[in-house]
């Protein structure tokens, strides 16, 4: 289910994605994905700008694992 958050003034997109979801690099495309009506309102948002805030999407980390005896 998708939540929402009303901006508060000078907000960026950026902030909101950092702020809600962390440093996850997947959720600004799929937040500016389901907001276009706030992409062309300039960097810093007006006041009272609904955004739509899609779930999660999970991510993964790959390590390398390096065996000197290979």
């Amino acid at each position: 289910m998708t939540q929402t958050l009303k901006t508060q003034s000078g907000q960026t997109i950026d902030d909101i994605v950092y702020q809600i979801y962390g440093d996850n690099p997947h959720m600004l495309a799929a937040v500016t994905g389901a907001n276009p009506h706030a992409l062309n309102l300039g960097i810093h948002l007006p006041a009272g700008i609904e955004i739509n805030l899609p779930e999660i999407i999970p991510t993964t980390k790959t390590q390398t694992i390096i065996n000197l005896w290979d």
